[in-house]
């Protein structure tokens, strides 16, 4: 009975190490080593926009889902918070939902590199906007480059700075 006991001990500390061993850093990687999962805040000062852009602040978080990710985004001002926007899409440059915003029905999302995504989007199949995020060497910022129109169609060059919370 000892050597039985004993056995039993010893298959269920292996099985334990190779669970820690072979599924844990899986499920971690996925969730760390993407510079885009996490919260993000807008900081004006250190962004630019060639229009006034109706908004003081944005809190972005994304999440990894699928073979993409889901994003939500809250924009606000002096008042509060006057717009969530939300989306899952994977990195395949289909068109996906896009919802809580006027001027966009669907998005469609590419990954130039590791720390680069191509956001393009829509109405009713006509391109609104297209973003460019890019996330620094060290993780703590993303960048957007945003070229395409605004709530007046006015053309928009916006170069909005976020920093990771």
């Amino acid at each position: 009975m000892r050597l039985r006991m004993s056995s039993l001990r010893s298959f269920g500390l292996g099985t334990c190490l190779w669970c820690l061993t072979v599924i844990a850093p899986s499920l971690i990687s996925g969730q760390t080593l993407d510079p885009r999962i996490g919260t993000w805040h807008l900081n004006m000062a250190k962004s630019e926009s060639n229009v006034e852009p109706g908004f003081t602040a944005i809190t972005l978080s994304v999440e990894a889902a699928g073979d993409g990710e889901k994003a939500v985004m809250k924009f606000g001002d002096a008042k509060g918070i006057f717009m969530v926007t939300q989306y899952t899409a994977d990195f395949d440059g289909r068109d996906y939902y896009y919802t809580g915003h006027p001027l966009v029905d669907t998005v469609s999302l590419k990954r130039i590199d590791a720390r680069t995504i191509e956001q393009v989007f829509k109405k009713r199949g006509e391109v609104i906007q297209i973003i460019t995020r890019t996330v620094s060497e060290d993780g703590r910022t993303m960048t957007f480059k945003v070229r395409g129109k605004d709530f007046i169609d006015r053309d928009v060059r916006r170069t909005l700075l976020f920093e990771k919370q």
